[in-house]
């Protein structure tokens, strides 16, 4: 993934839903969903149509949901989806395990984390 470059994953969502592996409300929930990566974390976007910002339906009004995920929760979800043990002791390290992972499968795996935890 691009440093600070935000990643349209809606079709990724849906296809997760499809599978059976995310709950279907997300579809119906969420116009667009999109993933940026940081310095220290990631960035997830929620777009939301007809709703304001006290999550009142509203027609024509449109909401946007931002949740940080640090990277070392990623690495510690990547553990338990994995089944492996990653040693993190730096940034340095932990960028190096984050390049590693294919970007879809971060993408993928940053997906399950906001539309589970």
């Amino acid at each position: 993934m691009k440093f600070a470059k935000y990643y349209d994953v809606t079709s990724k969502m849906n296809r997760l839903i499809n599978k059976g592996e995310l709950s279907s409300y997300a579809k119906d929930y969420y116009k667009k969903l999109f993933i940026c990566m940081d310095t220290n974390d990631f960035w997830i976007s929620r777009v939301l149509e007809g709703y304001n910002s006290e999550y009142d339906q509203e027609q024509g009004k449109w909401l946007i949901e931002r949740e940080k995920i640090d990277k070392y929760d990623f690495i510690e979800f990547l553990s338990e989806k994995t089944g492996k043990e990653y040693e993190v002791v730096n940034k340095h390290q932990r960028e190096n395990i984050i390049d590693r992972v294919p970007v879809d499968k971060v993408i993928e795996y940053l997906i399950l984390i906001i539309l589970f935890t």
